[in-house]
């Protein structure tokens, strides 16, 4: 009983991690502009290996994103969780805001980034754009 209790907390453990391997992620653009980032070692806060506080470094044309799950939080149903088909990252500037969003798939034959996201909004202005880099694969 114990082995097998071991084994359904290391699959738990296992299946909580995003599988984002360190190294740059190259893709293009719908227009077909090659776009690129660089992910770094994926880490825990604290130590603890939980979903909503797992952290991936990435960059970005030289801006340092720390990606994360986002929390799903529901007061009226009530239910408290996390968006394991997604990390972002959300970074302040003038006027607005900068968000980074990394698609992740979960599938037997692939466990991994997909896309991602570039968002500018400037609150101030209303103005918004959106940069997608698509299919993205690992360069070895």
């Amino acid at each position: 009983m114990k082995h097998l209790t071991l084994c359904a907390l290391l699959f738990v453990s296992a299946s909580a991690q995003a599988h984002v391997e360190v190294g740059t992620w190259t893709g293009s653009t719908p227009e077909g502009t090659a776009c690129s980032l660089v992910a770094g070692a994926q880490y825990f806060e604290n130590q603890v290996h939980h979903p909503l506080n797992e952290r991936v470094p990435v960059e970005f044309n030289g801006t340092r994103f720390i990606m994360a799950h986002p929390a799903v939080v529901d007061a009226a149903k009530p239910m408290a969780f996390f968006n394991h088909g997604v990390f972002q990252s959300v970074l302040p500037v003038t006027g607005g805001a900068q968000a980074l969003v990394i698609d992740m798939q979960h599938t037997e034959a692939y466990e991994g980034p997909t896309a991602f996201h570039l968002i500018d909004h400037n609150w101030r202005t209303g103005v918004a754009t959106r940069l997608d880099c698509l299919n993205i694969k690992h360069q070895d």
